[in-house]
């Protein structure tokens, strides 16, 4: 991924739903808006349903994101986005599909966007979020371009 500033790092415990997960987050702020990535440990890429697994985590962080901006958390995801999967040579691996969420909710004190991206790799459950008050279409785009899986 691309960051527009120098990033930070931070890993910390979190719940998702009733599960408690390692978190470790990546991000900057740049001209009123934040660009994170996080990922937490699931039980691998398993597309099935139930308490642990990617799935169940993946959903959980979306919705725990909607509550943060207090945006509805009913709403319906935007059709899925590819995310390019590449080897550690940088060569294409194809793509895995996204779960994509453009949201507005009223933040701790003023009203924002969110937009997000919602996907499994190598076993983690990730979330690549930008979240801002003036909110820059274009940053949120080549941000979201320019994030790659790297698999073996």
């Amino acid at each position: 991924m691309l960051l527009p500033a120098r990033s930070a790092t931070l890993t910390r415990r979190i719940h998702l739903r009733a599960e408690a997960v390692e978190m470790t987050m990546v991000g900057a702020d740049a001209d009123d808006l934040t660009f994170t990535v996080a990922v937490a440990r699931s039980g691998g890429d398993s597309p099935a349903v139930g308490q642990g697994s990617a799935a169940d985590r993946l959903a959980s962080m979306r919705e725990q994101m909607l509550r943060n901006i207090a945006a509805p958390i009913d709403a319906p995801p935007r059709r899925p986005q590819p995310i390019p999967v590449i080897d550690g040579a940088g060569r294409s691996k194809g793509a895995r599909d996204a779960v994509a969420v453009d949201a507005r909710g009223t933040g701790a004190h003023a009203a924002v966007r969110l937009q997000g991206r919602f996907f499994t790799a190598r076993g983690l459950a990730a979330q690549a979020v930008v979240i801002g008050r003036a909110f820059d279409d274009e940053a949120a785009r080549r941000f979201f371009e320019s994030l790659r899986i790297v698999e073996p």
